[in-house]
């Protein structure tokens, strides 16, 4: 009937009574707060329909039940209704004038109206009705969730920040400290997580995040001293070995960092940030062809990575059809990476698929239109099916764009004005060229991927030797 994750939920008892009862047609029968509970059961896994259903039922039963109303406006408010369940809160608060949880529950309408002026009034106004501290926690609380449903992450902040100082509950201090690192507030996650260790310091989790956070503001010390108290309780957490490799990742001690994430995956193989880091640390470490495994695994955990497949096409330089399948499947899973698509333009030119380059050529500059890569591609397309005069026009178009004078760009356009005989600007943009790669004057790599070189290089050198 139920999801295994709510069988202990609170009030789990009635609503399985409520239900075998509604299922066999029978009279039913709770009290106030038995309904209370039922109802919170479907509002907390957004079961509203059934939330609606049993708050109609109980308001039947229990008509003049300020707490089932408000209950109903909480459900019309969970299905979008807001001005229904403020005009229903209206007719509660000449009832009730007193009761905080109907200032509570307007203010949250206000900040789905997108008023957070009158929500804050609501928000002073249920304080000032509170009588106990828990109240004033629990509004606190429930304000810092909507402010942060509806963006307004400064107001949630404070909510936290003052809830905080009212209770030791470890676990309010736990969802501040996930607030603030959500936030990039990492400062303030810092201390708070340091404060709630000091209250509960076996908080595996809490070690955790106080370890993030100090990676995030680079303190790799203090990090691993905090990897080691969770370690210490839980030797066996998979995330906290990561975490280690991270930190010796940032270090740049990648030997280290490897055993920290074999450790890792040895306890969970499926992890995919210890599979990602690892296949990183290769790739800088200048050993990429060891990584063919880790991104096999990784891609057979996530086989919609593009980045994934894009890094596995560059193990395979002597296979150009699964270099170019694996390329235009990163492609595809994000058609709008410029890097991919100007990647699959340029392998379909070297492969001798000017039309299919162009496409993609064409493409990547409709994602950014001053990208060199793609303008280099397009003309090396145009030489071959037009000519090199529309291929030295692709290039002066690409230079114009250009964020910068490309020394690709301008070896591209000494090429095309050689190829018409334009000595002058040919040697003229040549040297350009060398000029931001190469002290000494050696033929940039761009060439070699679309053009046999071979009496291009002789031309240079004779030339150069006279």
């Amino acid at each position: 009937m139920f999801d295994d994750e709510f069988k202990d939920d609170e009030g789990m008892e009635n609503v399985s009574k409520y239900e075998e009862l509604r299922k066999s047609k029978s009279p039913i029968f709770f009290d106030v707060d038995e309904f209370g509970l039922i109802i919170d059961f479907y509002l907390r896994n957004n079961q509203f329909n059934s939330a609606f259903e049993a708050t109609s039922l109980a308001a039947d039963l229990h008509p003049d039940s300020i707490e089932i109303q408000i209950k109903k406006s909480q459900v019309l408010i969970s299905k979008g209704s807001n001005d229904e369940a403020l005009v229903l809160l209206d007719e509660l608060r000449k009832r009730d004038p007193g009761n905080f949880e109907i200032y509570v529950n307007q203010g949250i309408v206000c900040l789905n109206r997108k008023e957070p002026v009158k929500a804050h009034k609501c928000l002073k106004k249920a304080l000032s009705l509170a009588k106990s501290q828990d109240e004033k926690i629990d509004i606190y609380l429930t304000y810092a969730q909507e402010f942060v449903v509806n963006s307004y992450r400064e107001d949630a902040f404070s909510c936290f920040e003052k809830a905080i100082k009212l209770t030791e509950d470890t676990g309010v201090y736990y969802d501040f400290a996930e607030f603030c690192l959500e936030n990039e507030k990492f400062e303030e996650a810092t201390e708070v997580l340091e404060q709630m260790l000091e209250k509960e310091p076996f908080h595996v989790n809490g070690w955790l995040n106080l370890a993030g956070s100090y990676i995030y503001t680079k303190r790799e010390r203090e990090a691993l001293e905090a990897l080691d108290y969770a370690l210490a309780i839980k030797p066996d957490d998979s995330f906290a070995h990561y975490l280690v490799g991270l930190c010796y990742f940032n270090r740049e001690d990648f030997e280290k960092a490897k055993e920290s994430l074999r450790t890792s995956l040895a306890i969970d193989p499926d992890s995919t940030q210890s599979l990602k880091l690892m296949i990183d640390i290769i790739w800088q470490t200048g050993e990429p062809s060891e990584s063919k495994d880790y991104i096999d695994r990784y891609l057979t955990i996530l086989p919609d990575d593009a980045e994934a497949h894009f890094m596995l096409s560059g193990l395979y330089t002597n296979d150009q059809p699964k270099r170019l399948d694996l390329i235009k499947k990163a492609a595809a899973l994000d058609p709008e990476n410029v890097i991919y698509v100007s990647s699959y333009a340029s392998e379909c030119a070297a492969a001798g698929d000017y039309l299919t380059a162009r496409e993609y050529a064409f493409r990547s500059l409709a994602i950014d239109e001053s990208y060199d890569k793609a303008w280099v591609v397009l003309s090396v397309c145009s030489f071959y099916l037009t000519g090199p005069s529309d291929a030295w026009k692709d290039i002066i178009k690409g230079l114009r764009k250009s964020k910068g004078m490309s020394s690709s760009l301008c070896m591209m356009l000494s090429f095309y004005n050689f190829s018409m005989n334009r000595l002058r600007s040919g040697w003229r943009y040549y040297f350009r060229a060398v000029s931001f790669v190469s002290p000494n004057n050696e033929l940039p790599f761009v060439l070699t991927d679309y053009f046999n070189t071979g009496e291009y290089r002789k031309f240079i050198q004779n030339k150069k030797n006279n």
